[in-house]
């Protein structure tokens, strides 16, 4: 319609005008001109053009538009007129300032998205170098009251730095009530915000320094000053409070949530969003001033939760800083009651940046007990009166050790798989269900006798390790599956595989899932494609070390590459595997068997929990002949 507001925008070197759609195609325009009362307006649509250059005539005179204005477009035409120019400037003719003021002291029927437009042209206009904010600003601040209220935070909040513009600020960006006053601080901008806010602002209102001194948690790690700080604004109520908040994070999964842009919305699933993240970051610092015996094992939780994704542990972390910051506190905690918690995150949050950090904690602990790692940690475990929830975890971790302990044939003696595995009631259930073998001897279960343990009728003198099939006969392994054994992982009917690397070439896998399976199990290098998209190629090298060897796995995305990039729904074909030792590539034969059948089967895994199915085979005609 004439005379109206369309939703396009053009931006250039100079004014953003709000014009019609058909002036938008087809045409470039020089705004590298001052506009001045006679402002050149050739660029917009007749109708448009006609009433903008009868509104600088009323303005040369200091006049208003009169009866029958359209206040949607008079009110642009006035935003646009305190564009000075591509380098900005600070000085206004009065007369414009006045027009200004006019329009914001005016009930205008502005929608969202007017308003969203006119805030993003105040902000291209400072960043020119406008340097007279509280005009810039004053017009889209008028019209942002028609705004989500999170919409406004995301909008101006950053404008708070300038003090000129609190007063018009103020009142915009300012909710009331317990709920507002948290909002107020921490935003809404997914689930866990607006928990806080609604289930509880009134406890949280009542500790607003407390909270706000939690928002300022935005570096790698608290330092003196804030621990201090937290220290002076501790209750025993806020600190009943963190118990609950840290509990209700560990179980939280995110979910979705409403957005709203201009006046669109639409619903996303969300974890933290940034403000949320430097809001909890706080909280988890705070526990570093609790010295309450539910903190180790509830900030494992949190860790996990945050460190692990909604497909388990390869999946991409919910929030790998706020899992960063809970075993950071661990790590400073120190202590053996930090043992058990570590291990557990070490055993289920696969980010390198938090297995970095919590092997980093239990080598200082493991260190100042003159003990390697993994015997630190056969040592300190919890004792069988625990809380069940610590138990649980110590359980899963120990599963974890154990499994990595078969894969790289760590060795034992007798006597400490005795005394710290099989006698414990917290690891012994797990240690005594799995196949033992002495190495170039015979295997068996651990057998209790009254002098102690056996096993295969011997008190082994020399290291012990578990038995992997790989290295028994084919009668062996069939008589250990045929028992129907229990165990806490695969053993016994673990996969063997021998010199078949082709065997995972040539299918066609969900690259979401192939991800999240392939970092579950330790590989590396799974961001296939990104330093290869300028040319297109898609594709990229996963790699797993283990024992000194190296298997390289080419992937390549076949569908769901665009010219604008990939997504995780993308479908890989796969290569064949190759094998390395020193950067060189290796024959199969020459592998050991174990790390050759131990990569193979978690390609092989990978495959079975990523395929695309039958129906996309087709696709791996793509893959220039690879396998063929």
């Amino acid at each position: 319609m004439p005379g109206s507001l369309s939703q396009d925008t053009q931006v250039s070197g100079g004014p953003l005008v709000v014009v019609q759609n058909d002036d938008l195609h087809g045409a470039s325009y020089d705004y590298d001109h001052r506009v001045t009362f006679a402002g050149n307006w050739d660029h917009l649509e007749p109708a448009t053009r006609e009433a903008y250059q009868r509104f600088d005539a009323l303005t040369e005179q200091g006049l208003d538009p009169g009866p029958g204005t359209d206040w949607r477009l008079y009110g642009t035409y006035a935003h646009t007129k305190l564009w000075l120019g591509p380098h900005g400037g600070h000085d206004y003719d009065e007369r414009i300032l006045r027009l200004v003021r006019t329009v914001a002291e005016r009930a205008v029927d502005w929608t969202p998205s007017d308003a969203w437009n006119l805030a993003e042209r105040a902000g291209y206009w400072a960043r020119q170098g406008h340097t007279r904010h509280v005009e810039l600003y004053r017009i889209p601040l008028s019209a942002a009251h028609l705004l989500h209220p999170q919409q406004r935070r995301d909008l101006f909040g950053h404008l708070t730095d300038l003090g000129e513009l609190l007063p018009l600020l103020e009142s915009l960006l300012t909710e009331e009530g317990p709920a507002g006053a948290v909002r107020n601080v921490v935003g809404e901008a997914d689930p866990f915000a607006t928990m806080l806010a609604e289930e509880y602002g009134p406890r949280l209102a009542g500790m607003l320094p407390l909270l706000r001194h939690w928002a300022t948690a935005d570096t790698p790690g608290p330092g003196d000053s804030w621990l201090t700080a937290v220290h002076d604004l501790l209750t025993p109520a806020a600190a009943a409070l963190v118990h609950e908040l840290v509990t209700h994070l560990a179980a939280y999964r995110g979910g979705p949530f409403v957005c709203h842009h201009a006046d669109i919305t639409w619903t996303e699933d969300r974890f933290l969003k940034d403000r949320s993240v430097s809001v909890v970051r706080g909280l988890i610092w705070t526990c570093e001033a609790l010295d309450e015996p539910w903190v180790p094992s509830l900030l494992a939780d949190a860790a996990v939760t945050c460190g692990t994704g909604h497909d388990g542990p390869g999946s991409t972390c919910r929030s790998e800083t706020v899992a960063g910051a809970a075993v950071d506190v661990l790590a400073r905690r120190g202590g053996t009651d930090t043992v058990t918690p570590l291990a557990f995150v070490q055993a289920r949050v696969r980010a390198a940046s938090v297995q970095e950090n919590a092997a980093r904690a239990l080598d200082a602990l493991a260190d100042a007990a003159a003990l390697t790692r993994d015997q630190f940690l056969d040592r300190t475990r919890p004792a069988a009166d625990t809380e069940p929830r610590e138990v649980e975890q110590a359980r899963a971790a120990t599963r974890y050790r154990l499994e990595q302990a078969l894969i790289h044939q760590r060795a034992w003696t007798w006597r400490e798989v005795g005394e710290h595995l099989l006698d414990h009631p917290v690891t012994g259930p797990d240690a005594r269900a799995l196949v033992w073998r002495i190495p170039g001897g015979p295997s068996g279960l651990p057998v209790r006798t009254a002098d102690g343990w056996e096993l295969a009728g011997h008190r082994p003198e020399g290291p012990v390790t578990l038995w992997h099939p790989v290295d028994a006969s084919t009668e062996e392994v069939r008589a250990w599956r045929e028992t129907g054994l229990a165990q806490p992982f695969e053993q016994v009917l673990r996969e063997v595989y021998a010199e078949e690397p082709d065997r995972v070439a040539g299918h066609v896998v969900r690259y979401d899932l192939a991800r999240t399976e392939l970092i579950r199990h330790g590989w590396t290098g799974v961001s296939i494609g990104y330093w290869e998209h300028d040319r297109h190629e898609g594709q990229g090298e996963v790699v797993r070390d283990l024992a000194g060897w190296q298997a390289r796995w080419m992937l390549r995305i076949v569908e769901g590459m665009s010219d604008e990039g990939w997504d995780l729904d993308a479908l890989c074909a796969t290569n064949p595997m190759t094998f390395h030792r020193n950067g060189h590539e290796v024959p199969v034969a020459s592998v050991p068997p174990l790390v050759r059948s131990e990569t193979l089967r978690e390609a092989d895994l990978t495959i079975a929990a990523a395929s695309a199915g039958p129906n996309a085979q087709h696709l791996v005609d793509y893959y220039d002949g690879y396998w063929h």
